[in-house]
C-alpha cells in the first residue's frame, strides 16, 4: 500500500501480509516480492500518476502483480475526483479501465477514501479468483 492510513485501515484477510510502500521507496518491497514468486501478490495504491507508475514499476520486476483496483472505486469519481494532469507519456494501455477514464477526466482518486467501504473485503477475497 502507498499511503501509512490506509495501510493500517485495510481489513485483511487470514494468512495475508500487507506491507506499506511509501512512494517511491520500493528498495525494501521489491527484495520482498523477489522472494514471494509464488505467492499471489497484489498492489493498491492511489489512481494517479505516481501510483501508476509505481504499479507499473513494481510489475516489471513481478509479472504475476496484480493491479488490486474495486469496481466500486468508480463510484467516487464524482463525489471524491481531484485535479491533476497526466502525462501523455505515461503508458495506461495495460492500466484497468477507471484508470484510463479519470486520466481523460484530469482527475486522481486516492485510496484512503475507500479503505472503509464495506466492500472492500469483498473485493480483497476476490482478487485472488
Amino acid at each position: 500500500m502507498e499511503n501509512l492510513g490506509a495501510w493500517r485501515d485495510i481489513c485483511t484477510l487470514p494468512n495475508w501480509i500487507t506491507t506499506q510502500l511509501p512512494g517511491w521507496d520500493t528498495t525494501a518491497t521489491s527484495l520482498l516480492l523477489d522472494c514471494l514468486i509464488h505467492t499471489p501478490i497484489a498492489h493498491f495504491g492511489d489512481l494517479d500518476p505516481n501510483g501508476v507508475r509505481i504499479m507499473l514499476h513494481l510489475r516489471s520486476r513481478v509479472r504475476h502483480l496484480k493491479w488490486f483496483v474495486p469496481e466500486f472505486w468508480s463510484e467516487y469519481i464524482s463525489t471524491h475526483g481531484l485535479p491533476t494532469d497526466w502525462p501523455d507519456e505515461l503508458d495506461l494501455s495495460s492500466s484497468p479501465r477507471i484508470v484510463q477514464q479519470i486520466s481523460r477526466s484530469g482527475i486522481w482518486l486516492e485510496q484512503e477514501r475507500i479503505i472503509l467501504d464495506p466492500r472492500m473485503f469483498a473485493a480483497l477475497q476476490a482478487i485472488l479468483d
